[in-house]
């Protein structure tokens, strides 16, 4: 299932619903230990799809064999893939769910993954986080 986990501290191989093991607990302790160094979550999606683009913006895109697998798994739990496979070899599209601004009905946009922006390495985000002050972190 794509919903195991409390959605912050999920890992990517949850919500692609892949196989995974114990390695996701290292996952949620890593989020868990940037959240309160920094005093901010991590990655502060507001859906299994925000999630994804969170990942993406930070860590950049996810390899084709991952998100081939992903396909298969989503099409076998008969749900919508997060990502369209493209025509040529090893190309994919992000399915990006969003809000219609003006209707406020949902809309779904999708995204050329290898030329969407992608915002800071996870390295980048931890060493900028490193460098607030204790007290402009903690907050009691």
């Amino acid at each position: 299932t794509p919903y195991l986990v409390s959605r912050f501290y999920r890992p990517p191989e949850v919500i692609l619903g892949l196989e995974y093991d114990r390695m996701v607990d290292l996952w949620s302790v890593g989020v868990t230990i940037s959240e309160l160094y920094t005093g901010s979550v991590l990655f502060p999606g507001n859906s299994n799809n925000d999630m994804l683009q969170k990942f993406m913006d930070t860590m950049g895109p996810f390899s084709f064999k991952m998100v081939r697998r992903h396909n298969a798994s989503y099409e076998k739990m008969g749900l919508q893939p997060h990502f369209e496979i493209g025509n040529t070899g090893g190309t994919y599209e992000f399915r990006k769910q969003d809000l219609d601004k003006v209707t406020g009905q949902p809309i779904v946009r999708v995204v050329n993954v290898l030329t969407s922006k992608t915002e800071a390495t996870l390295a980048q985000v931890l060493l900028k986080a490193s460098k607030v002050g204790v007290s402009e972190r903690v907050e009691v």
